[in-house]
């Protein structure tokens, strides 16, 4: 038969759940082997390393990105959740920290580039304030 052609599944397609449930919970449990978070990969033939924590702060801004351009109200959800208490009381410090700077990267870029896809509740941001420093002062 005929050979179909692969095509990438739009960012927007994968769920909030999904990114903090199962990505954000495989990062930490290879941050918590002595594997380290390096890995080579085959590209042109030719064998690069590539660090997961790049890869994966690289993926979490765009999708970040995708989500305000797309689904304001599930942008919301997954700030809520970046940034509320549970993330910080489940997860390893430094998949925290990635998520922290990889989401807050791209509300950065969003906010200079288009604020009006950001719909923040005050309220909220003083919670986060409140969790970050929650969160940087347990060391």
């Amino acid at each position: 038969g005929a050979l179909t052609q692969v095509r990438p599944a739009p960012l927007s397609c994968i769920s909030v759940a999904f990114v903090l449930d199962v990505i954000l919970r495989a990062y930490d449990s290879i941050i918590s082997t002595k594997v380290g978070i390096n890995m080579q990969i085959d590209e042109g033939g030719h064998q690069i390393s590539a660090s997961i924590a790049d890869l994966l702060g690289e993926f979490i801004s765009n999708y970040t990105m995708t989500l305000a351009k797309l689904d304001g109200a599930r942008l919301s959800e997954f700030v809520n959740k970046v940034f509320g208490p549970e993330l910080i009381k489940s997860h390893k410090s430094r998949s925290v920290v990635l998520f922290y700077n990889s989401v807050a990267s791209a509300l950065d870029t969003i906010a200079s580039n288009d604020a009006s896809l950001l719909d923040i509740d005050p309220v909220n941001i003083q919670s986060t304030i409140r969790s970050m420093r929650a969160t940087f002062s347990s060391g």
